[in-house]
């Protein structure tokens, strides 16, 4: 059995002086271990929830200014601090990442806000030879009767 995965209250608030994100001193904090990361507008909402297989270099890359989208830049402008959660896999950061996007519905996270684009998994009884199929619920011609929900899928891709 697992332990439930452990929240790391580094959290580091906007400078003051600056009205800004410390991002320097936020990543020399963060450990390059897995895990999800939750960024908090200065309500402290959540406007984002993302997994890492590397915390440190996933979360970094959102402070290079090079290669930034828009959307992107409009999101980090609204950061005023962001809390980390320890996974021990990444398929425990990926499972974390799905049940807290379906309960927050943070508006930056466009994907994985509903039951319609969780990945599923299909065994199919109509042939000689069943067989297995990863799909998404909102997709056309996708199977009526599903066996689950898969959140590792990247796992079972490798079976």
């Amino acid at each position: 059995m697992s332990k439930i995965p452990k929240t790391l209250e580094n959290k580091v608030t906007n400078n003051t002086a600056t009205g800004l994100f410390d991002s320097a001193a936020f990543l020399a904090t963060l450990t390059s271990r897995p895990g999800i990361y939750k960024m908090f507008n200065a309500q402290n909402d959540i406007i984002y929830i993302g997994k890492a297989k590397n915390l440190k270099k996933r979360v970094a890359s959102y402070f290079k200014t090079q290669s930034v989208s828009p959307k992107q830049q409009a999101m980090m402008s609204k950061v005023a601090h962001i809390e980390v959660t320890v996974t021990h896999t990444e398929g425990e950061a990926l499972l974390l990442e799905c049940q807290l996007i379906k309960r927050h519905k943070p508006r930056y996270n466009i994907c994985l806000r509903d039951d319609k684009s969780f990945p599923y998994i299909y065994l199919s009884t109509q042939h000689e030879f069943p067989q297995l199929t990863f799909f998404c619920a909102g997709q056309k011609n996708a199977p009526v009767n599903i066996s689950g929900l898969i959140l590792v899928r990247v796992q079972l891709e490798k079976v």
